[in-house]
């Protein structure tokens, strides 16, 4: 009588390990406090759960052990760790990468019995008697090592964030980026009258006539409001290196110049320089510039004067560059606003 239980079955594989898109999340703040992820291992072999056996039970499936799946926001770009070898980056929700593969799974194998061990002794005598050698003692131990099964992969891995979003906003420290963020979509950054107020990139849905535009078919334009950057920022002076890769998926920049400053024109021009230094790519992107602060009387009196100033940056910078980086633009526009009070010229 024959039993399937009786069978040896082979092991299950261990788990996969995938890095998961997951649209919930916004941060890797999650990821902070768990500096390790250990896959399940894979079910011992049992015939009569689904593994199947070697010979007469091959017709049942072979057990799966469910991967272990490490939610990120999108936008975030995965890497080895030790060698800084790119293994991907998860945009869309739903999107994995396979990290680590788990450990192959035991063979279900039995130890050789009297007679095989009978046979293969023969078979070495006869071998020996042609070649004139001698047999001292015959053992298979390959059966023992396929038992074993093999170990899954263990590697670092190091997670970037490059902010998802349509329009990137730039400018100096205390330029009003984060309250021209507010007053552009429903998010609320902090704002305070000093520089360096923001510190990690905030994000914001554009709403009305935009979300109108977009329609049923599409989504409104997401605005990222990215820390101020100063000279050398390129180099990593201040926050700009940290956060000037979110600017990689932008499809237009929005230049924020304080019409209030005192060379509005100059702070124009530096933020420009630091974006070439870093991407030349950055720089042949369309780019709108505000001139925020209209609202103060020596800025309102003087926008036409700084507009003229910016303008003749732009100029300035094209005709430097216009080997190196061929697609440098002039501003599209170059709009008169005031954050606080939502008044636009």
């Amino acid at each position: 009588m024959y039993f399937a239980a009786g069978d040896p079955a082979d092991g299950a594989d261990g788990a996969d390990v995938y890095v998961v898109c997951d649209p919930s999340l916004d941060s890797l703040l999650h990821l902070h406090k768990r500096k390790s992820w250990l896959a399940p291992k894979g079910a011992q072999g049992n015939p009569a759960m689904g593994s199947s056996g070697p010979k007469r039970n091959s017709k049942l499936k072979k057990a799966m052990t469910p991967p272990l799946q490490i939610p990120v926001p999108p936008g975030t770009v995965v890497k080895r760790k030790s060698t800084g070898q790119l293994l991907g980056e998860v945009v869309q929700p739903g999107d994995r990468i396979l990290v680590a593969k788990g450990g192959k799974g035991g063979m279900g194998v039995t130890a050789p019995s009297r007679g095989q061990k009978q046979r293969d002794l023969q078979r070495e005598i006869k071998a020996a008697e042609k070649s004139g050698g001698e047999v001292v003692a015959v053992e298979d131990v390959n059966w023992k090592e396929d038992a074993k099964g093999l170990p899954g992969r263990q590697l670092g891995l190091q997670l970037l964030l490059r902010v998802v979003a349509d329009v990137g906003i730039v400018g100096f420290p205390n330029a009003g980026k984060s309250s021209l963020l507010a007053a552009l979509t429903r998010a609320s950054p902090e704002v305070a009258p000093y520089p360096f107020t923001t510190l990690m990139p905030n994000l914001g849905v554009m709403g009305g006539q935009a979300a109108a535009a977009a329609g049923s078919s599409g989504q409104a334009p997401v605005l990222a409001d990215l820390p101020g950057l100063i000279e050398g920022a390129h180099k990593g002076v201040g926050l700009g290196r940290m956060f000037l890769r979110h600017l990689r998926r932008t499809r237009l920049l929005l230049h924020v110049v304080d019409g209030a400053a005192a060379d509005p024109g100059t702070d124009y021009l530096a933020v420009r320089e630091e974006l070439r230094l870093y991407n030349p790519d950055y720089v042949a992107r369309p780019h709108i510039v505000a001139l925020n602060k209209v609202d103060l009387e020596d800025a309102g009196d003087l926008r036409e004067e700084v507009t003229h100033e910016v303008m003749a940056a732009a100029r300035k910078l094209q005709q430097q560059h216009a080997q190196d980086v061929p697609g440098f633009t002039a501003p599209a526009a170059i709009i008169a606003c005031s954050a606080v009070t939502g008044t636009w010229r």
